[in-house]
């Protein structure tokens, strides 16, 4: 009797982390997102962007300026594909992560994701919100 208590226990404890995730990553997503679609240049979507030179004269800066970018990108990445199967804006959130990422076939997974219509309502949509135009998508051929 005492391992089905302790087992019982063990799955409140997990449900409980898992409702803290999904409250946080809910609301980080609903302050944080709106901020980086607003930023994003109208043509982030069609243009080939070469990385910007960076103001960091120091390779270390750069390095860690790096490495903090890629890391938020994949807890973007990773809120996001919870987020498919709890509260929030999974799509949306996965796209955010894919931008701040660094990655070969990076622009083409993008172009992938935003050929949901839904993601691209959205984002439109918060970048209406802000006064913003709306964002320029490739058109299939």
């Amino acid at each position: 009797m005492g391992s089905i208590a302790g087992l019982l226990l063990f799955g409140r404890e997990h449900l409980l982390v898992l409702s803290l995730f999904s409250l946080v990553f809910f609301l980080g997503s609903l302050i944080t997102i709106p901020i980086i679609v607003v930023h994003l240049p109208e043509d982030y979507f069609i243009k080939k962007h070469v990385p910007l030179k960076r103001s960091f004269s120091r390779r270390v800066l750069r390095l860690i300026f790096w490495l903090f970018k890629n890391a938020i990108g994949l807890l973007f990445v990773t809120a996001g594909i919870a987020m498919l199967f709890l509260p929030g804006q999974g799509l949306v959130t996965i796209v955010i992560g894919l931008s701040l990422l660094d990655f070969p076939g990076k622009h083409a997974l993008q172009a992938y994701c935003v050929k949901i219509p839904s993601v691209r309502m959205t984002l439109n949509w918060i970048r209406k919100k802000y006064g913003r135009s709306a964002l320029i998508f490739f058109e299939e051929s």
